[in-house]
């Protein structure tokens, strides 16, 4: 998901991630060095259903 976001580079500059109990935002330019430093796993599939907001925006500055 991470490196389709990036796609849009160009459109948005910070996406914010809202959990119910956190919140996260990146700068869309440090998605690359993110994606660098994930090590490639396998992931065993989850039973059930998570729910997040994904919002992308851009400020001007």
């Amino acid at each position: 998901m991470l490196k389709w976001i990036y796609n849009y580079k160009n459109k948005i500059e910070y996406l914010i991630f809202i959990n119910p109990l956190s919140i996260e935002i990146i700068k869309i330019e440090q998605i690359l060095e993110i994606i660098n430093s994930i090590p490639d796993v396998i992931f065993a599939p989850i039973i059930g259903m998570e729910s997040h907001t994904y919002i992308g925006g851009k400020f001007n500055k």
